[in-house]
């Protein structure tokens, strides 16, 4: 096959997107070693490098336009000029008075600003040079599908476009939910823009691919073309090659990622720690944050555990993928809430790739704490008292000496590789679904 992939992140990439991108590169190259011919048009990034290169793989990557690039500069002035005027009046009351007005004033100016120009999202000033590029891409490649990856989803919106122009069916990959997302943030008047939008794009794919059941059942319910579900996955050549070595008497825990609030909440696990008494002397706890570390800290000494919990800046991902491999259990967090039921996380495939045992602070509807139970690749809870007796157990595995890891049965369905020839096989079969008709 001909594949155009379309996705406004592709490797390398900063780590706003990285879950992302990596999924899509992997992708486009398994794709290409399996023998298609694939194209990806994809936003420039910022990082130096151009990504993979192999025999039929070719990347494309465009300019764009950061729509919000003006309203932030305007909104930091503002908000230099608010605390300097603060600091030279008095009485201090007075200026306290009214820099809080000024910072609501200044959110209500943001909300109303990208509620009108992100449509269908912030990545829209890639729109145009990325529909330019892509039609001087189909005078010389001419795809059998379009595959475009979101979020974002202004990819959607270049795909239609391009292929409506190429005469070839195209495909909508939602890594998580569009408008029925619920960290959905616009208000109810944006909502009803983005579900007309969302509906002419989708109504006319296809076909649509997203990462779990309960996300697909959503698609389903709305939308005709029909769902596959493409989970998540890891590839083995991201890690390293060499053995980890561990420590004989610490049982190491770890966290890498993001807490988005306390929507993910470490506390379960703190608590836990604290119910471990003196053995809680032998846990040592590294969360590695891109934000949040003083809450963190805070509620670990809360919790009376601050001298086995560990806070730490952001490592490049190579280094933390060391850690993870290094590490006797490896932590996720996600969002004790019914909307999250559908939701892995690309963290997850990560650390099943590491091959260590995960430790899911999750409610037992989410599909990653299922997964879990099902093949035995840990625990999922958001009891402490439970968290508590499965961590001794994990004191006693170290304290004879043993260090159990994953095997390659438990999470050989979990590959890019296996998850990739699932795609393969969609792809192939809209392909010919196409032409039939």
């Amino acid at each position: 096959m001909r594949i155009l992939i379309v996705s406004f992140f592709y490797p390398p990439t900063t780590s706003v997107g990285t879950v992302g991108a990596a999924r899509v590169g992997n992708t486009s190259i398994q794709l290409a070693a399996a023998g298609h011919e694939v194209r990806v048009l994809s936003a420039l990034s910022g990082v130096s490098g151009e990504g993979a290169q192999l025999a039929g793989l070719r990347l494309h990557r465009t300019p764009w336009h950061q729509v919000n690039a003006l309203p932030k500069a305007v909104l930091a002035a503002l908000s230099r000029r608010s605390r300097s005027a603060s600091q030279a009046t008095a009485p201090a009351s007075v200026g306290g008075a009214e820099q809080p007005e000024l910072k609501g004033a200044a959110r209500v100016v943001q909300s109303l600003y990208t509620g009108l120009t992100n449509v269908p999202d912030e990545t829209v000033g890639w729109v145009l040079p990325a529909l330019q590029e892509g039609r001087r891409l189909l005078s010389t490649f001419r795809p059998d599908v379009i595959f475009a990856s979101g979020a974002p989803f202004s990819a959607f919106v270049v795909a239609q476009s391009l292929a409506r122009t190429a005469g070839c069916p195209w495909v909508a990959e939602l890594r998580d939910l569009w408008v029925d997302n619920h960290y959905y943030r616009f208000a109810g008047w944006r909502k009803a823009i983005d579900r007309r939008i969302e509906a002419q794009l989708l109504s006319h794919a296809a076909g649509i691919v997203t990462v779990s059941e309960p996300l697909a059942e959503t698609l389903r319910a709305r939308y005709l073309p029909p769902v596959e579900v493409i989970i998540g996955g890891f590839d083995p050549a991201s890690y390293p090659s060499e053995a980890a070595e561990r420590s004989p008497e610490v049982l190491r825990l770890l966290y890498a990622g993001r807490l988005y609030g306390e929507r993910r909440d470490p506390r379960p696990l703190l608590q836990a720690l604290s119910l471990l008494g003196d053995d809680a002397s032998r846990v040592r706890l590294d969360f590695y944050l891109s934000a949040g570390q003083g809450y963190v800290r805070e509620l670990a000494e809360q919790a009376g555990v601050g001298a086995c919990v560990h806070v730490h800046e952001p490592r490049p991902h190579a280094e933390i993928l060391k850690l993870e491999t290094a590490a006797d259990v490896l932590v996720l967090l996600l969002w004790n809430h019914p909307e999250e039921r559908g939701v892995f996380t690309g963290k997850f495939f990560e650390y099943l790739g590491a091959k260590r045992p995960v430790l899911a602070l999750a409610p037992d509807f989410n599909v990653a704490a299922s997964t879990i139970a099902e093949h035995g690749l840990g625990l999922a809870s958001l009891d402490p008292q439970q968290i508590a007796h499965w961590l001794r157990a994990r004191l006693a595995d170290k304290a004879r000496g043993q260090h159990p890891a994953l095997s390659d049965e438990a999470v050989a369905d979990f590959s890019r590789s296996k998850q990739v020839a699932r795609l393969m096989t969609f792809l192939q079969d809209i392909v010919s679904s196409s032409a039939a008709s």
